[in-house]
Order: structure tokens, then C-alpha cells, then sequence
């Protein structure tokens, strides 16, 4: 049977768990050679040798996506591995609820988390995980896809870019990763190499399982198709701008939320 991805290898962010694994098993299925990354080197090496049931040559990446030196010696090391990289997917994130000193009540609800809770620190962190850490995957992809006129980039973004559902620095720093795919998709389109974005509702998966079940009531309310979205319901999108299904789409983006979010 012909896998989607066959012959393809796949770097995958922030895959040690939640989202990101059910990304980096899917592709495995799908026949590429999987490079699982997680700053969590452990973490990074379950999945990957869940990956290696499907696809024997995939493994454990540990770097930390907002260190640009750690990205930049990664991305050096798998291009000698593999010869090249196909499919970037910048999945690494972390949540507002992960702050240090978060209130319950924050947790609880993210939006009416005052600016003034959200120190430095925060901010700092919030950013350099989801815009430094696109930015120099995505810098560091594109100088090896370029040369060869291919490769896909997807960014996994979130409902908050397109609601405001989640605090500030979650909220602007999401936002920017997807100003960050347009901008690149009219640079990096004349070299063949397309970017997009996915952009999940509640998922019951990764992050979100921090929330308490009062949060995670309250969403399920507010969704039409009534339940939390599943990892593969996020991956399956994924993959379909990792394949060729969307040879004629950048710039773009999907997002499977439930029906929360209707544009």
C-alpha cells in the first residue's frame, strides 16, 4: 500500500507527546522517515521508537527551537543524515497556563488574564518558543529547500490568532506565526517550497489536557459538533499540507475546531 509521504523525511517539533506524536506516528504510516523533536530527549525517543514500527529509520531530535545555535547544528546533522529535508512541521509550543506563578483563575480563563499578570518572563518565554522557534526552523529548513526547488512547511498556530480565545502573549505570539506564513509564502513560493498553517480549536491533547475539567467544560459548551477535537483530527490536516494533496495551496491555513470559529 502507498503511503502518502513514501520516501519523504519529516522533521516534527516539540513531538514528544500530545499533538506532536499523534503528527510524528501518522507520518511514520504515511511512509516518511520521521526525525521526532522534543526539548525532552526522552520524551523525543518514545515517539521516535513508535515511529521506527512503521519506519524503521526515524529517531530522536532533542534540541530546543529557541536556541537558533541548537536549530542551526540540528538541521546540519539531519541534512547529512538524510541528504535533505522534505517537511518541516513547527509544532513546538507552550501553554499560558505553564507561567510561572499562574492564578487559578487564569487557568481558568485564559482570556480575562489581565496584561499586568503577564510578567517578562512570560513574554519572553511565550515568544522565543513560538516566533523565535518558527523562525529559525523555518530559516533553517528553507536554506536546504530552496537549492532544490521543494519542500512543505506547515505551522501549527491555534483559534487564539483568530478570536483572541487565550491570554496576550499566547495570543499575539500565534498571531504572528501566521503573519509569519504569508509573508513567507509570496518569498518562498517562486523556489517551490509552500508554507502554511494549521490552526487548532480545543483539542484534547498536549496543552490543553492542563486545563481543569471546569475549563474544559466550559469549551465543550460552546462547540457545535459537541467534544474536544482528537490529535489526529489536528495531524490528519497536517498531513494534508505535508502531501502533495495540496501541491496548489500556501499561505493558507485550516482550522478544525468544532465549529467554534465559522469564517
Amino acid at each position: 500500500m502507498t503511503g502518502r509521504l513514501d520516501g519523504r523525511t519529516a522533521l516534527i517539533t516539540g513531538a514528544g507527546g500530545g499533538l506532536g506524536g499523534a503528527i510524528a506516528r501518522l507520518f511514520a504510516r504515511e511512509g516518511a522517515t520521521v526525525g521526532v523533536n522534543d526539548i525532552d530527549a526522552e520524551a523525543a525517543e518514545k515517539v521516535a521508537a513508535e515511529c521506527r514500527a512503521t519506519s524503521p529509520d526515524s529517531l530522536a531530535v532533542p534540541f530546543d527551537v529557541s536556541d537558533s545555535a541548537a536549530v542551526n547544528t540540528a538541521f546540519a546533522e539531519l541534512g547529512s543524515r538524510w541528504g535533505r529535508i522534505d517537511i518541516l512541521v513547527n509544532n513546538a509550543g507552550v501553554s499560558a497556563t505553564a507561567d510561572p506563578g499562574v492564578s487559578a483563575e487564569s487557568i481558568l480563563d485564559p482570556i480575562r488574564r489581565p496584561i499586568t499578570d503577564i510578567t517578562d518572563e512570560h513574554w519572553r518565554r511565550m515568544i522565543g518558543v513560538h516566533l523565535d522557534g518558527t523562525f529559525f526552523c523555518t530559516r533553517a529548513a528553507a536554506a536546504t529547500m530552496v537549492p532544490r526547488g521543494s519542500g512543505s512547511i506547515v505551522c501549527i498556530t491555534s483559534i487564539a490568532q483568530l478570536t483572541g480565545h487565550g491570554a496576550a502573549h499566547y495570543s499575539a505570539a500565534k498571531g504572528g506565526i501566521m503573519a509569519m506564513v504569508r509573508s513567507l509564502a509570496r518569498s518562498l513560493g517562486p523556489h517551490g517550497v509552500r508554507i502554511n498553517a494549521v490552526a487548532p480549536g480545543s483539542i484534547d491533547a498536549g496543552m490543553a489536557t492542563r486545563y481543569p475539567l471546569e475549563r474544559r467544560q466550559k469549551a465543550l459548551a460552546s462547540i457545535p459538533l459537541g467534544r474536544l477535537g482528537a490529535a489526529d483530527d489536528i495531524a490528519y490536516a497536517v498531513l494534508h499540507f505535508a502531501s502533495d494533496e495540496s501541491a496548489y495551496s500556501t499561505g493558507q491555513w485550516l482550522s478544525p475546531n468544532g465549529g467554534i470559529f465559522i469564517s
